[in-house]
């Protein structure tokens, strides 16, 4: 295969790869709302996407069998019409048993998918231009995210109301719909440009053999590691802090996904690149990493220091309504309160606090994902420079390993919902306090870095 055909055909994968992540971001931030329209009790909510963590696990495992015999090409193709039915039958179903299992299927194909988009990037990456190549991965997922959650905003909406604390949940059928028709256009890149090219030889023979490997190399085991504490804060941030935010955070989903995870997700369009460049031709992976774990941790904690502020925020603002409902407030005190001026209506006063919570709720996520497209892009880096293209096995576990953070992040959430429940019931009994999930998972992060300083840098 000629240098400049493989250069075609990477820029083909990296296009498969934005109309991959365009079909991931539309459902993503929303699933958990889908769900809790039939699921109440978010402590079942997170039940389903452990389930479909363990289900992806499962077929992680089996998935180099479909490679072995029917190859990338066929594999994709097969991946692609079941994700569609998935997404068709949850615009259908509407009991809790029907819309758990399809949302279950949905995400497995969904992440095996990843997997197939991976190795095709793989196939046709010259091993020196790793870091950069991979930067470039995730810059392009990153602006295809912030299309599809303009997209998903543009087919949802919703009206933010303090007055009334009413939270509506809405009807996600065109969202599914459009989702299943960006496959479309995969369908036609994957048979027009992949049908006739040679394919390599996929070694490996099961997941439970990349584990067993993982123990003996510490290399490996730092990066799938940082990979890993990656896809649990992940997890937690799109599957369990958006329930946070519409019951505690006082912000709604239009609220989420039009403005803040678009604003949230800036880093993973401007730092990848770099990081890449840096790690390629300066310091190596092993330092970005750790600093990103780091911040991460950090964005964890202030959670709970952001939902005390915004907490007196709301309160302050309340008893303000109250009184100029009732025309009984006192100038100084409204005046020193928020700071708004006499001449402000009521409208006014909700618009102002709306603001303030949008501007900490926005610097929480965005100090979180800065942190992340750090750890990401120098994990991708790092792996895909020390991997070798035909080990189907090490790159779906690695491609995978979100599977195994869904699977971990709910386990701690249900750990969690009990806890807070103690918490609540026996030392805080006056107050809401719902947020022991964020600094559990950052002190596992934290715990975790140990392993990641344990790698051999590349540089």
């Amino acid at each position: 295969m000629s240098t400049e055909y493989k250069k075609k055909l990477l820029i083909i994968s990296l296009t498969i790869t934005f109309f991959y992540t365009l079909h991931l971001a539309l459902p993503i931030y929303i699933l958990s709302d889908y769900l809790s329209t039939f699921i109440m009790n978010i402590k079942y909510i997170g039940v389903i996407f452990t389930l479909s963590g363990v289900f992806s696990i499962y077929l992680i495992n089996n998935y180099n069998k479909f490679l072995h015999q029917y190859h990338n090409y066929k594999t994709t193709l097969c991946l692609i019409f079941a994700d569609m039915l998935a997404l068709l039958m949850m615009s259908i179903v509407d009991t809790p048993i029907y819309v758990s299992i399809f949302t279950i299927l949905y995400i497995s194909i969904v992440a095996l998918l990843g997997v197939s988009v991976n190795l095709y990037v793989q196939e046709f990456s010259n091993h020196e231009d790793t870091g950069v190549i991979r930067g470039i991965f995730l810059t392009i997922s990153s602006l295809a995210l912030i299309l599809g959650l303009f997209i998903a905003n543009k087919l949802t909406s919703s009206v933010w109301d303090l007055s009334t604390y009413v939270f509506k949940h809405y009807d996600y059928t065109f969202v599914f719909w459009t989702d299943a028709l960006l496959l479309l256009p995969i369908i036609y890149l994957i048979r027009h440009y992949y049908a006739h090219v040679p394919e390599p030889k996929y070694k490996g023979g099961n997941m439970w053999s990349v584990l067993k490997h993982l123990r003996r190399n510490v290399n490996l085991k730092g990066v799938f590691t940082a990979n890993l504490m990656v896809a649990v804060f992940v997890t937690t941030m799109i599957t369990y802090f958006i329930n946070y935010l519409t019951r505690y955070g006082h912000l709604n989903m239009t609220d989420y996904i039009g403005i803040l995870m678009p604003i949230a997700l800036l880093p993973f369009i401007f730092l990848p690149y770099k990081v890449g460049e840096l790690a390629d031709r300066k310091y190596g992976e092993k330092e970005f990493m750790i600093i990103g774990l780091i911040i991460m941790a950090i964005s964890l904690l202030s959670i709970p220091i952001a939902s005390i502020y915004i907490d007196n925020l709301v309160q302050i603002s309340l008893k303000i309504i109250n009184n100029i409902n009732t025309q009984s407030y006192d100038i100084t005190s409204l005046e020193n309160s928020l700071k708004i001026g006499l001449g402000e209506t009521l409208a006014e006063i909700n618009t102002s606090l709306h603001y303030k919570l949008m501007i900490i709720w926005g610097i929480v996520l965005i100090i979180g994902r800065i942190g992340s497209s750090m750890v990401e892009t120098a994990a991708n880096s790092y792996f895909y420079k020390t991997i070798s293209p035909t080990d189907s096995d090490s790159i779906a576990l690695f491609a995978n390993v979100g599977a195994i953070g869904t699977v971990m992040g709910g386990i701690v959430a249900i750990l969690s919902y009990y806890l807070d429940i103690f918490i609540n019931k026996n030392i805080f009994k006056n107050l809401n306090i719902h947020y022991s999930l964020y600094i559990m998972v950052a002190i596992i992060i934290i715990y975790n870095i140990k392993h990641i300083n344990r790698i051999e840098d590349t540089k």
